[in-house]
């Protein structure tokens, strides 16, 4: 958490012509400078020649007073600065009263100075009062208006209050950007807070826009060694090493290195102190951090105190580097005084109390005090799930995503101890199981039913706003397939639209949350355990960084394992070959697949050892993490002639505690879609592109045609027909985006097309791919996934869009959109459509993912390119035996294992994974 600039508000009233007067612009003058010892001998002479005229009180002492107080703060006399703002409120309140600008001027000034040095409990209804009486008076659009709203955000900020503190931010630097020159450092120091916020939330790529614009502002409006500029830069290049911009982080550590931070400490002198700091841990020059800590601390211990957060934030950076270089002694020491202070600044719910902790936990667990370690983990770990309960729904998607990786860190923190710590103290690993189903989804979870809840809530201005919201995400993925040229010609900002919808889907999300107050189902794995039969096994995967000290050293892959006999704890296996299985064994297993080639490698690498834990079950609960998404469990092959296939009913499982979740209702009555065989190239758009040169035709975008699909889906129609079934099918040129967005909530649908995913854009050509900006795409793995439907071909060959905007791909995001509450089941029987962005904890972001979101309860999906014919015949299997009563599940595994038999390689049926549960 970084310490926000605080902006001071200068509180000058109207001068009289009198000596002092003279003794008053003096000062101000040299406190502009930064003399502030000769700027308090310039003020003392102004108070001394006005108490001689008019006495001790006077109403012209208020101007001297606010001076004053302005020089002592500057100057780090906290105390005295603050008897000078009391004197000079009393004096506002006496001649003028509580309602005067002047006196909104004085408080918010005091409240500066509290928050300084922590007097926290009186910066708020100072800030507040301030804020109020500024409104009425100079209405909300005022510079001084918008100050106040910056400090009220900072304090919320310090607090852990996110959503309050953006918005107040936000608010202020709309104000100030209207009513001000848009280089005035004032403007500058709000984005610079701006962006320590979004640092803080984990939203690096816009903590450092926020940063570079107040940089770039503060170079045009302060001099180089400004304390607020060299904060600023300081930050920013942190950031930049964060996020591999060394080259950046270079250029501005070079640009500060000839500051001086020697002389009188400040709170702005401290805080460049401890931003310099931080930028060297980062750079791992522990050495010159350590030293410039060490130097500063007496200072800002004597000036600030030890309740300063400054002091506190410097401390924990000094026993940050003491741990690294193995002085645990006095590491833990100042861990502990770094604790008991952020208690006393910010009690015990907040997130830098639940990382002081964490901090102490990784150090006892250095110390090989393991108690002590356990309890400090989970009181941590009570706070973050505190944090994520009260906070995380306040956020828009991306926000939440951002937030949930910054977190994750920590939980990898605790998942390495777990490891370390389960061989002496084994029922941690129910903390292991416990903490990673509670996370596990947690941003699909969110995302799942949003719809639903909005509905429920029967708010008509709710229901308004999702609606707006989902008009704006559809109207993007419009967007999304134009290229700059266009935008720039339909007057587009794609940006503004972005933030637009951004901002409202907070404030729906924000509404949603104080209307529908969720009973928490805190779930167990004791309570998975106790629902399982004797022949069935849950399994939770998990892929984590494993962190020595405070750095990453490996990554690991542990395997979580529940049964019916299970008693104090979870079993526990490590799989301890990433790299192999993240990488070549990866490889190895798609080319041999591909090839059609023996492959007796992968068994080895993914399943033996899990095989040899759960002899004799039956049924899995699977829940995969990192590559498990990206194989077919059930290809691996055991022998020459068996398969896991053979051995298990796998069922494929988000989260081991969906077990005890029930699916979204369905009705069986429902209509279901049967959509394939697209005519990829439409004649009538091939007529517009009549008169392309044949050197755009040699280069053509071939999409192969997919007869086999037109079979596919005229022999499931005649099993619906013969049970029974409603349905309806698009085929040929009606198989369009368009016919596709109008499907709503069919009971099954079926897709059989060709699916992409585009992993790799770094060298694609052009400014547009599949029909995607590419930089939106690289961004957005949603927009890299989808589907080619009727007239793809033109679209990609010539550009040839439908006027409707139909260009025949659909991707994922536009997916996602869509309502598929009510289906039960999504067979997509397409090439990769299972294949996306992993993300560990989360899954796969590509299709799968979307019609979970858009509320399907089940999904079959595909890994490879598939065979037409062969695949063809799975479904007929399946379908014939789905409608004849056997559950989804089962009847999709007999239907592989009968196709199994006619073609041995898993090439032909193992591409295929059933996501979700009965």
């Amino acid at each position: 958490m970084k310490l926000f600039v605080i902006i001071l508000l200068l509180c000058v009233g109207n001068a009289n012509s009198q000596d002092w007067q003279k003794h008053i612009q003096d000062a101000n003058a040299l406190l502009k400078s930064r003399d502030y010892d000769g700027a308090l001998e310039k003020a003392k002479l102004a108070n001394k020649d006005l108490t001689s005229v008019y006495g001790d009180s006077s109403q012209n002492h208020i101007n001297v007073l606010g001076l004053m107080g302005r020089i002592y703060f500057y100057s780090g006399n906290y105390d005295l600065a603050i008897d000078s703002y009391l004197a000079e409120k009393s004096l506002i309140l006496k001649f003028r009263g509580s309602e005067d600008l002047n006196y909104a001027r004085a408080i918010n000034n005091l409240s500066v100075v509290y928050s300084s040095i922590g007097r926290n409990s009186e910066v708020e209804p100072l800030l507040k009062e301030s804020i109020e009486i500024k409104r009425k008076v100079m209405g909300e659009n005022d510079t001084s208006y918008a100050k106040s709203l910056n400090n009220l955000g900072q304090f919320y900020f310090t607090r852990g209050e996110y959503p309050e503190a953006e918005k107040l931010l936000l608010q202020a630097m709309e104000i100030k950007k209207k009513q001000l020159n848009k280089n005035d450092p004032s403007t500058g120091l709000t984005s610079m807070n701006l962006g320590m916020l979004y640092e803080g939330l984990g939203n690096r790529d816009l903590a450092i826009q926020y940063l570079e614009n107040a940089l770039e502002i503060m170079k045009k409006s302060l001099p180089a060694d400004h304390s607020d500029r060299v904060t600023t830069s300081f930050q920013l290049a942190s950031l930049y090493v964060l996020t591999d911009q060394k080259d950046k982080a270079d250029k501005l550590t070079k640009e500060n290195a000839a500051i001086n931070m020697s002389g009188e400490m400040t709170v702005e002198k401290a805080n460049s102190i401890y931003n310099y700091s931080q930028l060297q841990i980062r750079l791992g020059n522990f050495d010159l951090a350590t030293k410039a800590l060490q130097d500063a601390l007496p200072s800002v211990k004597q000036k600030l105190g030890m309740t300063h957060p400054l002091y506190s934030k410097m401390i924990k950076a000094l026993g940050i580097t003491r741990w690294v270089n193995n002085q645990l002694e006095e590491a833990y020491d100042i861990f502990m005084e770094n604790l008991e202070i952020t208690r006393q600044l910010y009690g015990e719910k907040n997130i830098q109390f639940a990382s002081a902790l964490h901090n102490v936990a990784g150090l006892l667990k250095a110390l090989e005090e393991f108690d002590e370690a356990d309890n400090a983990y989970f009181k941590a770990f009570d706070i973050y799930f505190y944090q994520l309960e009260n906070y995380f729904p306040y956020f828009s998607e991306a926000e939440k995503t951002k937030f949930y990786r910054m977190m994750k860190e920590r939980f990898d923190m605790f998942n390495s101890y777990a490891l370390v710590r389960y061989q002496d103290k084994p029922d941690i690993l129910t903390k292991l199981y416990d903490y990673h189903i509670k996370t596990k989804g947690i941003l699909l979870d969110y995302s799942k039913g949003l719809s639903s809840s909005i509905e429920q809530t029967g708010n008509e201005e709710l229901k308004k706003k999702y609606k707006k919201l989902v008009n704006l995400k559809e109207s993007l993925s419009e967007l999304y397939n134009r290229n700059q040229i266009e935008l720039k010609q339909l007057g587009v900002d794609i940006e503004k639209i972005e933030k637009e919808t951004n901002d409202l889907e907070k404030e729906v999300s924000l509404e949603l949350s104080k209307l529908v107050k969720t009973t928490k189902t805190n779930i167990s794995w004791k309570d998975i355990q106790s629902n399982l039969k004797p022949d069935e096994v849950a399994i939770e995967i998990i892929r984590f960084n494993f962190y020595s000290k405070t750095n990453v050293d490996s990554t690991i892959y542990v395997a979580l394992f529940l049964d019916s006999q299970t008693k104090n704890y979870p079993d526990i296996l490590l799989l301890d070959d990433a790299e192999n299985m993240d990488g070549f064994g990866l490889k190895t297993y798609k080319k041999t697949i591909k090839a059609k080639f023996p492959d007796f490698k992968s068994y080895n690498t993914y399943w033996k050892a899990i095989d040899e834990k759960i002899s004799g079950k039956k049924k899995i609960y699977l829940s995969a993490d990192g590559v498990y998404n990206l194989i077919n469990v059930s290809s691996l092959r055991k022998s020459p002639t068996s398969f896991v296939l053979d051995d298990y009913t796998i069922i494929n499982l988000n989260n081991t505690k969906e077990i005890l979740i029930g699916n979204n209702p369905v009705d069986k009555n429902n209509i279901s879609v049967f959509i394939g065989n697209p005519s990829y190239e439409l004649e009538d758009l091939a007529k517009i592109t009549a008169q392309v040169d044949e050197v755009d035709k040699n280069n053509q975008i071939l999409i192969a045609p997919l007869p086999g699909t037109e079979i596919e889906i005229q022999k499931i129609s005649e099993l619906f027909m013969n049970a029974n079934r409603k349905f309806k099918t698009y085929t040929q040129e009606k198989a369009s985006e368009d016919n596709f967005k109008s499907i709503k909530s069919p009971y099954i649908l079926h897709i059989a097309t060709h699916g992409y995913f585009l992993g790799d854009l770094s060298e694609v050509e052009g400014d547009n791919v599949f029909g995607v900006d590419v930089e939106k795409a690289v961004q957005n793995p949603l927009l890299r996934s989808g589907l080619l439907l009727s007239g793809a071909s033109n679209f990609l060959n010539f550009d040839a869009s439908q006027a409707s905007g139909d260009n025949g791909i659909l991707t994922a995001y536009e997916v996602k959109n869509m309502d598929f509450r009510g289906t039960d089941l999504v067979v997509m029987s397409a090439c990769e459509t299972g294949l996306g962005e992993v993300m560990n904890g989360e899954g796969v972001y590509g299709l799968q993912r979307s019609f979970q979101v858009a509320g399907a309860n089940s999904i079959i999906m595909s890994l490879w390119t598939v065979d037409d014919k062969t695949t063809q015949e799975l479904m007929v299997e399946f379908y014939s035996r789905y409608l004849s009563g056997t559950e989804k599940i089962e009847a999709f595994r007999q239907a592989r294992l009968v196709i199994k038999d006619k073609y041995k390689e898993p090439y032909y049926w193992g591409a295929f994974k059933l996501l979700g549960k009965e």
